[in-house]
């Protein structure tokens, strides 16, 4: 259930995806996309406009998650 964001990527400790809200038709290609990345343990979600990430994620993985939800992924709001 999502209550302050818009959307909802969680990505448990063996790796796999729940993709949540607005996303949720791009959740194959968010899936296979944390999968070349081997993503593990970290939440994304879309709240107020922006992307906030788990602070687990360095910088550059933000980046590319960032890039790619944005280029891949275009919400319509």
């Amino acid at each position: 259930m999502l209550l302050l964001s818009k959307a909802r990527i969680r990505i448990d400790r063996r790796g796999s995806v729940r993709v949540e809200g607005l996303l949720e038709p791009y959740a194959v290609r968010i899936r296979q996309f944390v999968a070349e990345l081997g993503l593990r343990d970290a939440t994304i979600r879309y709240r107020f406009g922006r992307y906030v990430f788990s602070r687990g994620l360095d910088p550059a993985v933000r980046q590319r998650l960032r890039n790619f939800l944005h280029n891949e992924c275009p919400l319509r709001l």
